[in-house]
């Protein structure tokens, strides 16, 4: 009896983390009485289900990932009372949402490092990108601007995912993050009774007509990537075969014959990004900007940074941006937040693991992921992204199987 009750905790807290994950690409449409969302009640019944996991030995603990959260807590409290000393404390709530998501980065990891669970997850992955990509479209095609847009073949003026997320640009990320594991879902969905290939080639062609329709230039560059990789990796194990070099050869010259318009949007967003190195447009030029002001910023405080979220509100005042705004770029973010001393004791942890787990499991649906995460680092803001956290959990987990091959 007592077992089973064990068992059906661990059920619940795999169900609980499914559940915030699906729903996390749509926390704006999933909103209850207007200031509580689902996903938090959700979440609040994730912790109180891993507690009792713990609690009843069903859960296994993962201490040195729990120490790294500690340092994380320690050194933030250090900085901020640091910050309130010289008149300018950063706000709590700034830190208090970084520790949510590493309580659920955290929960996570447990759940996989007690019973391998990244099948699990690989599935949850690629359901909720596929129904937050069905979402957008439809999202899309009921914005009456959009739809007169479409008639002309131009898709400029409105981006699917807006609405979604944040920012549309996090939404192509989440989306983009989620391609290796479509491009590989066999490996996740064979034991699935409704898994077939024609189903998994529709899922994989809403993705990226959801992402072309993003026109996000990060998600393009990454998501090209990811296609080339994939290419070459089936070629190098011939599981492409002559015939179907040539007939999608064919359907591409196809749409490009056919839909001058959609080839010429792709291509143009291209430009944008090869031109870059000549010729800078108001998003980059913005983007410059932000980088100056961080080295100013940086320079005013090398070791122990600015404060969580005060680059935000300091950029404006070293005069070279007009207002306060954030450096699109989550590596200058953490740097000029929080001190060289922090960054390179995160990036390091992060990295080294990272490293392990690579020359475990190579280049897997989790390490190209986050491998995606740390590109679109370069281009955006996105520490809370909730994908980095969940992704990092399971790679973190990777430690038992490495003690297991040793062994």
């Amino acid at each position: 009896m007592f077992s089973n009750y064990k068992i059906n905790i661990f059920k619940l807290v795999s169900f609980l983390s499914m559940a915030v994950i699906f729903l996390a690409p749509i926390r704006k449409l999933t909103t209850l009485f207007g200031f509580f969302s689902i996903q938090q009640f959700l979440s609040i019944l994730l912790v109180l289900a891993f507690i009792v996991g713990i609690l009843t030995g069903k859960l296994l603990n993962h201490k040195k990932f729990l120490l790294f959260i500690i340092f994380i807590f320690i050194f933030d409290s250090f900085l901020y009372v640091y910050h309130l000393s010289t008149g300018f404390p950063p706000d709590l709530m700034n830190i208090f949402n970084r520790y949510k998501m590493w309580i659920y980065a955290y929960i996570v990891c447990v759940i996989n490092f007690t019973d391998n669970q990244e099948v699990f997850f690989g599935r949850t992955i690629i359901f909720s990108t596929f129904f937050a990509s069905i979402l957008a479209l439809v999202n899309y095609l009921l914005n009456i601007e959009s739809l007169q847009i479409l008639a002309f073949w131009d898709f400029r003026m409105f981006r699917a995912g807006s609405g979604l997320e944040y920012d549309t640009n996090y939404f192509a990320a989440l989306i983009c993050m989620s391609i290796p594991f479509h491009l590989n879902s066999k490996k996740y969905l064979s034991n699935f009774k409704l898994y077939n290939k024609k189903i998994n080639t529709i899922i994989i062609l809403v993705i990226f007509i959801t992402l072309f329709l993003t026109l996000s230039r990060g998600a393009y560059l990454v998501s090209g990537l990811f296609i080339f990789y994939y290419f070459f990796k089936n070629i190098k194990n011939r599981n492409i075969s002559i015939n179907n070099i040539i007939s999608s050869s064919l359907i591409i010259l196809a749409i490009a014959i056919f839909f001058p318009t959609l080839t010429a949007i792709i291509f143009t967003r291209f430009e944008d990004i090869t031109s870059a190195f000549n010729i800078l447009d108001s998003s980059l030029l913005k983007r410059v900007d932000s980088l100056n002001s961080a080295k100013v910023l940086f320079a005013n405080n090398p070791i122990f940074g600015v404060g969580i979220g005060q680059s935000a509100l300091l950029s404006g005042s070293t005069g070279l941006i007009d207002t306060n705004r954030t450096f699109d770029n989550q590596y200058l973010t953490i740097l000029v937040e929080q001190g060289v001393i922090f960054f390179l004791i995160y990036y390091l942890f992060l990295l080294s693991n990272i490293w392990r787990d690579f020359k475990i499991n190579s280049l897997n649906e989790f390490n190209l992921s986050l491998i995606a995460y740390f590109i679109f680092c370069l281009f955006y803001n996105i520490e809370t992204l909730w994908y980095f956290y969940f992704l990092l959990g399971i790679i973190m987990s990777q430690k038992r199987k490495l003690n297991e091959s040793i062994n």
